[in-house]
């Protein structure tokens, strides 16, 4: 199966291996779990801005530490 010209680089090193005729030479799903998960986040930014949560994180008035709900 031929990929198409426009695949990322990455990715067809991800197929490629997956493809080897060589059973030896194929990597695990966690190895291209993870070379996918590193290809995603660096290039799908969040949907939304992310503000890391402290410790020290205050909650407002009524609002009960640790529910989100």
């Amino acid at each position: 199966m031929k990929l198409p010209a426009e695949a990322p680089p990455e990715i067809v090193q991800i197929v490629e291996t997956c493809w080897d005729k060589n059973p030896d030479k194929r990597k695990t799903m966690t190895v291209h779990s993870n070379a996918l998960q590193i290809y995603y986040e660096a290039r799908a930014p969040p949907p939304f801005p992310i503000t890391p949560v402290t410790a020290n994180a205050s909650t407002s008035p009524g609002s009960t530490p640790g529910h989100h709900c």
